[in-house]
């Protein structure tokens, strides 16, 4: 373990009412003491819908400012000008300092002390929900890991599934044809894109499932502009389609 060093860091915290000033922690900001990018983990955009009571619009708006946060941290963006940005419904606390060898680890212990909301997982009624337990059950026995937790360079993101068939592989299935389809596209890239830069993985060893009816030829000419967009984002990526019309043959051929 290397020696430690001063690092800043601020709570991401969530305020629906301005004049109760009651706050929900969401997540953390960490940040070197001398500049450079944070680290940051946060609630899923899913659970952050779910704790606002105020409509669709106004969750969107919220996640929004939250991929802001994200972008910030990656460039850098200092951390009391983000402290200083941000006080309206999504809050950076005061910084405080901290001593730390590892910012994925600190950012960890950080987000154990302080959130003590968990995410949600919302499988139910998915199509994929049978898809992944049908993934899971072909890998278990052979090595195979689910909800697959891997660092990189700013956070710790998690996939689906780790398989090595050859060579590792990390597999996560994206409804493409769900509300959130694109934006999962997107959250998708952000997540793998950290966990390259941490020098781990290369882009070859993802494979997202774009899971969407009709697979590589969809009858729907919106569903088709979708998978055409998805497939410009990810196209440094294993992308794979699968029909979930027909969804066990398509398991088969991602496995061999």
């Amino acid at each position: 373990m290397g020696s430690k060093q001063l690092f800043r860091y601020a709570v991401i915290r969530y305020v629906p009412d301005h004049v109760r000033d009651e706050a929900t922690n969401l997540g953390i900001v960490l940040s070197p003491a001398g500049g450079g990018a944070s680290t940051m983990k946060m609630v899923s955009h899913e659970t952050l819908r779910c704790l606002c009571k105020e409509g669709r619009g106004q969750a969107e708006m919220l996640e929004m400012v939250a991929s802001n946060i994200a972008a910030e941290c990656r460039k850098g963006v200092p951390m009391e000008r983000m402290v200083k940005k941000y006080i309206q419904r999504i809050r950076l606390s005061e910084s405080l300092p901290t001593m730390a060898a590892d910012p994925v680890e600190e950012v960890e212990d950080l987000f154990k002390r302080f959130v003590s909301i968990k995410d949600v997982v919302s499988n139910k009624g998915s199509v994929l929900r049978p898809i992944r337990n049908h993934m899971w059950n072909a890998i278990k026995d052979e090595g195979g890991r689910k909800n697959v937790e891997v660092a990189g360079r700013r956070g710790t993101s998690v996939f689906d599934f780790a398989y090595t068939n050859g060579s590792a592989r990390l597999i996560h299935f994206v409804d493409l044809a769900s509300r959130d389809g694109a934006k999962s596209v997107r959250l998708f890239d952000w997540y793998a894109s950290d966990v390259i830069d941490g020098g781990r993985y290369k882009a070859g060893a993802f494979v997202p499932v774009l899971s969407y009816e009709g697979g590589n030829s969809p009858a729907d000419e919106g569903l088709a502009a979708s998978v055409g967009e998805a497939a410009m984002i990810l196209e440094r990526y294993d992308v794979r389609h699968l029909d979930t019309k027909r969804w066990r043959d398509g398991i088969r051929g991602i496995l061999a």
